[in-house]
């Protein structure tokens, strides 16, 4: 398997503002997405759906002596030799520190983590040094019950954190949708307006669409590891 790596995207799309890539678990999208950050030493905001979902990335369970670590930085600190945890702050926002051999943080943040769910909370925070939003897990899980709100959610916290950055000379928030699903009926796809055109890409397995008027890349990653696999099999 070929995995995903954001900075194509980035590189080939410089102008879009948004970047919404979906495919079945695997190609590595989120690992991908968060090395570059590191790495280009870029800001970002990480959106979870629930409260749940930001104190359960939070948790390590070294308060009870077990070791329990679900953070999206688990296999990036394993492969990079880095030690990045994310740790509450308040409520549904934490904020994603460098830690020390024994595990405790230090220095200022290298991004933050927020609950879709807690827009409230959110605009209570200064964070005007965003380069990037990540919501993760954007395609709701079957059965998974979700707000009708989600997408104005979504909106509502990519303008608070956007505030007046372009007028401070910064360039645009961009932001960046990552899910391990394939339901183009989603809330994100229903406020872009790209419902039609993700059901046309599954319908002729096309792998990208940039919409240049609005400015949004659709990646369905899915389509063009098929198209490998068809080649590869010729």
């Amino acid at each position: 398997m070929n995995y995903y790596d954001i900075k194509d995207d980035f590189e080939a799309y410089p102008d879009a503002f948004a970047y919404l890539c979906w495919s079945k678990r695997g190609p590595g999208k989120t690992y991908s997405t968060l090395r570059f950050m590191i790495e280009h030493e870029k800001s970002f905001l990480f959106i979870k759906r629930t409260i749940d979902d930001v104190e359960m990335l939070c948790t390590d369970g070294s308060k009870k002596g077990v070791v329990f670590d679900v953070s999206p930085f688990k296999p990036l600190n394993r492969d990079f030799g880095w030690n990045y945890k994310p740790v509450l702050i308040k409520k549904s926002v934490a904020g994603i520190y460098k830690a020390d051999l024994e595990g405790k943080a230090y220095g200022n943040p290298v991004g933050y983590v927020c609950a879709l769910s807690d827009t409230k909370t959110v605009k209570g925070f200064d964070m005007s040094e965003v380069d990037y939003m990540i919501f993760d897990e954007f395609i709701p899980r079957k059965g998974e019950r979700v707000s009708r709100s989600e997408g104005e959610q979504l909106l509502s916290i990519y303008m608070t954190v956007r505030r007046d950055r372009m007028l401070r000379g910064k360039e645009e928030l961009k932001l960046v949708c990552l899910a391990n699903a394939e339901q183009v009926n989603n809330p994100v796809f229903m406020l872009f307006d790209v419902v039609d055109y993700a059901v046309d890409m599954d319908m002729t397995s096309t792998e990208y669409k940039y919409l240049k008027d609005k400015k949004i890349l659709l990646h369905f990653i899915n389509a063009g590891y098929a198209a490998e696999t068809e080649k590869s099999a010729v």
